[in-house]
């Protein structure tokens, strides 16, 4: 008995800490124009984009835990609560992925401007 308290107690508490961690999207990045960067301002947007990509796939990876756990904890929840908490997740998952091609697309159109000027 006294073990299975401790581990309702535990659980709750695990649940209830992860229930606070907010997922954090990544701030979008800027771009140097394309026609008047230098080589050097191309090379610290590449890195950017990388940074940008991985902290952008982590924030993709919170947002599958947080709902993962969501459907553990929710138990007997009703059920249009459970869809709206799910429409959040495949809304703000999507929402990453769209931005992820935008960034991608921005920094090839500074690539190719840079390039058109050599």
């Amino acid at each position: 008995m006294k073990t299975l308290f401790i581990t309702m107690l535990t659980a709750t508490l695990l649940f209830s800490s992860i229930h606070l961690e907010a997922c954090e999207q990544p701030n979008e990045i800027t771009f140097p124009d394309g026609a008047t960067a230098s080589a050097k301002d191309i090379e610290e947007a590449d890195r950017a984009v990388k940074g940008y990509m991985s902290a952008m796939r982590a924030y993709q990876a919170c947002l599958e835990s947080e709902a993962d756990r969501a459907r553990l904890s929710a138990g007997a929840a009703d059920k249009q609560s459970e869809q709206d908490r799910e429409n959040d997740f495949v809304r703000k998952h999507n929402a990453a992925l769209e931005a992820m091609k935008q960034t991608a697309a921005r920094f090839q159109d500074t690539v190719n401007a840079y390039q058109a000027k050599t």
